[in-house]
């Protein structure tokens, strides 16, 4: 029966030998406990290789992890340095300047919806169905052309923010869209007065 027989053990020199070690890097493995410790001088074979195999393997697995982590550290700085770069192109935006820009432009936006009920019911007092109808066509229009400058402004806006992005010239605020004339105002001209 093997199972009776004792594990065979050599000496440091040999152990050192099949290991392709040096006598006292055995010695140091058996301090860390990878390699059990002799007896009488002698280290048991199956043992030793057993703890230097499972001693390599570990190794080996710190050592993949280590590579993967390295990997992804350098993809990592790869696509910062790409970042970096199309910035300096002017490719990207600050998220906070196009939020700050969009915010106008949607404050514009809302504001000339908003004021449009108080600008054409003055001028819709004591009219047809057909003149209420023109003038809210003509107000809906107005409306729309001043969302539109305002687009045009916020794309200028974005523009300029690459622009300044890729010179590195400090970045300037300019008001994206403005308040129009009332319905009645348009369509009178500036100095004439309805008659009611």
């Amino acid at each position: 029966m093997e199972a009776d027989r004792p594990e065979p053990t050599y000496g440091v020199k040999t152990i050192a030998n099949l290991l392709m070690l040096t006598p006292r890097r055995v010695q140091y493995l058996v301090q860390e406990g990878v390699i059990p410790k002799p007896s009488r001088g002698e280290y048991p074979l199956v043992g030793s290789i057993q703890g230097y195999i499972h001693y390599l393997q570990s190794q080996l697995a710190k050592g993949a992890k280590k590579l993967d982590e390295d990997a992804r550290l350098k993809t990592a700085q790869a696509n910062l340095r790409e970042l970096e770069l199309e910035k300096a192109r002017g490719n990207l935006l600050d998220r906070d300047d196009v939020k700050d820009t969009v915010s106008e432009v949607m404050s514009v936006m809302s504001a000339e919806v908003g004021a449009m009920p108080s600008r054409v019911s003055v001028d819709c007092v004591g009219k047809s169905a057909t003149e209420i109808k023109k003038i809210l066509s003509d107000e809906t229009r107005h409306v729309q052309e001043n969302i539109a400058k305002g687009l045009a402004k916020f794309g200028a806006a974005l523009r300029r923010m690459a622009s300044t992005r890729s010179t590195g010239k400090k970045k300037t605020t300019r008001r994206v869209g403005g308040r129009g004339k009332s319905a009645a105002s348009r369509s009178r001209g500036a100095g004439s007065v309805s008659k009611s």
